[in-house]
């Protein structure tokens, strides 16, 4: 899930326009992807919650294929997510992304 991404639009990571396609950066992106395994519960739109660094980075609620939206950080960082009830009860008690 750690990596570090390949900017395909043209733009570096900054925003700035370059001429080369692809460009590094030095960001790594984060996703998830949820898979249904037992009784192939639908996995769409489920809560979950990105935590760095003891902060919430990112609270939503996943795609139609059970993907997480993509977050960045500026380096390799411990990312933990929780998904479901969990990730609900999390936020429900007064969490909030600090992003």
């Amino acid at each position: 899930m750690v990596g570090s991404i390949t900017d395909p639009t043209g733009s570096s990571c900054s925003g700035e326009n370059i001429k080369n396609p692809v460009s590094q950066c030095s960001q790594y992106s984060h996703q998830v992807r949820l898979l249904p395994i037992i009784n192939k519960v639908s996995v769409a739109d489920s809560p979950y919650v990105f935590i760095i660094k003891d902060q919430v980075k990112k609270s939503d609620n996943t795609n139609k294929e059970g993907k997480t939206s993509r977050i960045y950080t500026n380096g390799a960082e411990k990312v933990d997510v929780l998904v479901g009830k969990l990730a609900s009860s999390y936020t429900n008690r007064g969490w909030s992304p600090s992003v």
